[in-house]
């Protein structure tokens, strides 16, 4: 009995070159994945490396910013209360004289001459005020009103023989400070 050519065998030759085929395919399948991951984090390691530098980058760009801020900021306060005290100065000014006045006579007793000397840019707003404070406390015998070109508007000072006291704008400009400090105080307190 013979029986015919051993197919068994060939058909398993002719399974195994698709199956190789087939596990080839899945291996290449899953090369291609692992590669195609790698590239994606490479590109993704890069990119974040991007990232971070251009995080430096701005960190120091904003730092930067922040220094060139402060410093304007500082420098537009300044003025203001360099031009806030110069004002409150003018506003101020009829007291600080009628201050001097106050103290000259509460220290003087002799009544020796004495000169009240105002910035020569004040003299027409405030000699009248300050000419008639003068006769209204009996002092116009020996108190003399004048002015100072090199004084600035809410500087005065009082002459009398052997000394003299001042108004300056370093002195007003301290006294606006302090109100600025006491402010704050006040505000942390709360």
């Amino acid at each position: 009995a013979r029986r015919g050519p051993r197919r068994a065998p060939a058909a398993a030759e002719a399974t195994a070159p698709g199956a190789s085929l087939d596990a080839a395919r899945t291996e290449g399948v899953v090369e291609g994945r692992r590669l195609a991951m790698e590239t994606i984090a490479a590109d993704e390691a890069a990119a974040l490396a991007r990232i971070a530098a251009a995080l430096e980058d701005a960190k120091a760009s904003m730092k930067e910013a922040r220094a060139r801020d402060q410093a304007d900021t500082l420098n537009a306060a300044s003025l203001f209360l360099e031009e806030f005290c110069a004002g409150l100065a003018e506003r101020r000014e009829i007291d600080a004289a009628l201050d001097l006045l106050r103290r000259l006579i509460a220290h003087s007793d002799d009544r020796r001459a004495a000169r009240l000397v105002i910035a020569r840019a004040s003299r027409e707003r405030l000699a009248p005020k300050i000419e008639a404070a003068i006769r209204d406390r009996r002092i116009d015998d020996f108190v003399t009103l004048e002015s100072d070109p090199s004084l600035s508007r809410g500087e005065l000072r009082l002459e009398w023989r052997g000394g003299e006291a001042r108004r300056t704008r370093r002195e007003i400009t301290e006294a606006a400070a302090a109100m600025v400090r006491g402010l704050r105080a006040s505000k942390e307190q709360k």
